[in-house]
């Protein structure tokens, strides 16, 4: 079991994994997909209050467990999930949080770094030709895609280019 610390992630991911900025969405995309690859069950706890109906639907379909610490921190709702897991030897931490991985150490939890656990993500299949190249600043008003540029959202999402409508 994996016990992500998600805004932790989420800051991580923004400078480790390649590709435009990741957001709360895209991050529990890559984290559904790199999940059923590895057949590991994973839990990604954000702070703050659910996201509208929409995005919040979005982010459950990557099929992982997605908590919201609605009126508490992230961090109080990861300690009390460590605190009282039944075996908690069995659950891998990631976060780049002190203070959690104290708590998860002392229940014997393996603690991966939020950089090195992102930094795994971003080598995942679907990035391997990925370039370190930066691209171009976007225009100011973005024009349609270019078909390369297509294939490679397509790509990046796992997309098949005839799920796509219209």
């Amino acid at each position: 079991m994996y016990l992500i610390d998600g805004n932790n992630l989420l800051f991580a991911a923004r400078a480790c994994m390649p590709g435009p900025p990741v957001g709360r969405q895209q991050l529990c995309e890559v984290l559904g997909r790199w999940a059923r690859r590895t057949g590991v069950d994973l839990t990604i706890v954000f702070d703050g209050p659910h996201p509208r109906p929409g995005l919040e639907q979005q982010m459950l379909a990557a099929k992982i467990g997605v908590v919201f610490s609605v009126s508490r921190s992230a961090d109080e709702v990861i300690e009390e999930m460590i605190e009282g897991a039944p075996v908690p030897s069995q659950i891998r931490v990631i976060t780049s949080d002190r203070a959690i991985q104290s708590v998860a150490r002392g229940r014997r939890c393996v603690c991966i770094e939020s950089a090195d656990f992102a930094r795994e993500l971003g080598a995942s299949p679907r990035d391997e030709d990925a370039t370190a190249v930066e691209p171009p600043p976007p225009p100011e008003k973005p024009g349609p895609l270019r078909p390369e540029e297509t294939e490679e959202w397509l790509r990046r999402f796992d997309l098949d280019p005839g799920d796509l409508c219209g």
